[in-house]
């Protein structure tokens, strides 16, 4: 994607966003000369520094596609592929109230509702939310997101499909989700898996001086934080104490053998590093802890592993 516009970045992150460890590593640069920390705590890599709020603003002005050749030709692999992750949440949830967080065009909301959900959307920009809205017919927030929680009913499912690496302060939006939910309602996140055979395979090239455009797979005009299956999951139980109830990689749609597709699931549920795209399925605690435990938050900021611990934070402790 080519930008329009000059890229404005932050000062350099002298803390991890996710975990507040000043344990930090420079793990990786790409061939646009963005570097690429990992936290030595928690585990999880960014973007160091990261562009600043009016870039992003910028940048998501213009994000959505509703019309135009490229948009067409995506839109049936993208409905077949946001119709099997919704299958996959029918699996652990009957329906309900359901948002989709970063809901683009809207497409997911349309197919959200033909599985029986009663579905809305959140989406950054209001002139993108207000396209999507119209087109479904399907109710579109667009308001500040850490006030929606006043505003709104409790859901059932929450749903983010590659969003989550995109969000500046994904600690703080995780907390307001939890809000969001209800008792026993679950969260769907899907995003690129920077832990996959394939992207391991092109950040050693990188490194080696092997690949002509180096660290293409960061993704870094758009992603500002990268995440493996171990490392998401993990953050997911011990700074917000969700359940993590499946990881996989994200299932082949359009295999013309349907063994064979089935095949492939299988493969992606138990080895998930074989694909490029995590899945990962959370539920909130159907009776949330009156004790306040032992903060993860501390054990990291103390310089010790987040699995040194078996207490799990609180959402007021994360």
């Amino acid at each position: 994607m080519q930008l329009a516009f000059a890229r404005e970045m932050d000062p350099p992150l002298l803390e991890c966003p996710w975990c507040r460890s000043t344990r930090l590593k420079s793990h990786d640069f790409d061939f646009t000369g963005i570097h690429i920390s990992r936290c030595l705590s928690c585990g999880v890599q960014f973007m160091n520094p990261q562009f600043s709020d009016r870039h992003l603003r910028r940048l998501y002005a213009d994000y959505t596609n509703f019309e135009g050749p490229e948009s067409t030709s995506k839109l049936v692999p993208r409905t077949l592929r946001k119709a099997k992750s919704l299958e996959l949440l029918g699996q652990f949830k009957d329906g309900g109230r359901f948002l989709s967080m970063g809901c683009g065009d809207g497409v997911e909301l349309w197919i959200a509702e033909a599985y029986g959900w009663q579905a809305e959307g959140y989406e950054v920009d209001g002139q993108v939310a207000a396209r999507a809205a119209r087109r479904y017919g399907i109710p579109v927030h667009s308001e500040d997101f850490f006030k929606l929680h006043a505003q709104t009913e409790p859901f059932d499912c929450i749903y983010l499909d590659q969003v989550i690496e995109h969000l500046k302060r994904p600690q703080d939006y995780l907390c307001e989700i939890q809000r969001l939910l209800k008792p026993g309602g679950i969260l769907f996140l899907g995003c690129p898996n920077i832990g996959s055979v394939a992207n391991r395979w092109k950040t050693s090239m990188g490194k080696l001086g092997l690949k002509r455009r180096r660290g293409r797979h960061y993704g870094t005009f758009h992603h500002l934080f990268y995440y493996t299956p171990q490392v998401l999951s993990r953050l997911l139980q011990q700074f917000h104490g969700l359940e993590v109830l499946r990881i996989q990689g994200e299932p082949p749609t359009q295999m013309k053998l349907r063994w064979l597709e089935a095949a492939w699931g299988r493969l992606y549920r138990a080895l998930p590093n074989c694909d490029s795209s995590i899945q990962i399925v959370a539920r909130k605690p159907a009776v949330e802890s009156t004790i306040l435990p032992t903060s993860a938050w501390n054990t990291l900021q103390a310089g010790k592993s987040p699995d040194s611990t078996s207490n799990r934070p609180s959402r007021e402790a994360a």
